[in-house]
């Protein structure tokens, strides 16, 4: 089959972000604003505790951020209702002083280009455990948020979370596109590269160790910047002229 779409994941992919990292400043700067409702040793358990409840969600009837709120709130002993004002202040102000651990990958924004030009779908597949205005900024950050993308996953549009088969099949029914017909393009090797690929999609591998998992091309992995002259090299696409 040819090749119809390219699935980006975000973080380590298309962006330099240690998540552990990430998150600690993240929660670091998010509980304040919920102070002095719920202290920030009880937000962060809740949080946490929400988390794994959202990373285990297979339910096609609820999304990620609603499993995520079912299980935070109650937790905090509050309504969702009586706090939300606090989360979208953070949002809109804290959230964006996190723009500092993120930092573009070379290549990023002319590797999409190049594939939107070609007329391939992209789409950005990252694990989807953050609300839309979160991956919404962290794609500004990327210097990524103007193009356009067919599909953005996060928790608000998402019904399972990565290395869920059911997390690719989903996006794969929004694009309408057999697994033969897609790239995916990611640094986790868990995650991104064996689920994508047991689901039937090629897969290229953003990183640069000299040791090869089992049956896997060692071939297909590189740098983001690399990943178009992959392509070529495959015959999986033409090079511009």
């Amino acid at each position: 089959m040819p090749l119809r779409a390219v699935l980006f994941d975000l973080d380590g992919t298309l962006v330099d972000n240690d998540m552990d990292v990430f998150l600690t400043h993240y929660l670091r700067r998010f509980a304040p604003h919920l102070a002095p409702r719920v202290s920030p040793e009880k937000f962060v358990q809740a949080w946490m505790w929400a988390l794994q409840h959202l990373l285990q969600n297979t339910d096609p009837s609820l999304t990620n951020q609603q499993v995520f709120d079912l299980h935070f709130y109650p937790r905090l002993d509050v309504l969702r209702d009586e706090v939300l004002p606090a989360v979208e202040a953070f949002y809109a102000t804290s959230h964006r002083s996190l723009q500092s651990l993120v930092r573009p990958r070379p290549g990023t924004r002319e590797t999409i280009e190049a594939m939107i030009d070609v007329g391939l779908i992209v789409i950005i597949a990252t694990n989807p455990i953050f609300p839309r205005i979160a991956i919404e900024q962290r794609l500004e950050w990327a210097g990524v948020a103007n193009l356009p993308f067919a599909f953005v996953t996060h928790s608000e549009n998402m019904h399972a979370a990565k290395p869920s088969r059911q997390y690719y099949q989903e996006i794969l029914d929004q694009i309408q596109c057999a697994p033969a017909e897609c790239v995916m393009v990611g640094d986790d090797f868990v995650n991104d590269i064996q689920p994508a690929s047991r689901l039937g999609m090629r897969t290229f591998w953003v990183n640069t160790s000299t040791t090869t998992p089992p049956n896997f091309d060692p071939a297909a992995r590189g740098q983001v910047h690399q990943f178009y002259r992959w392509l070529v090299a495959v015959g999986l696409l033409k090079e511009l002229p």
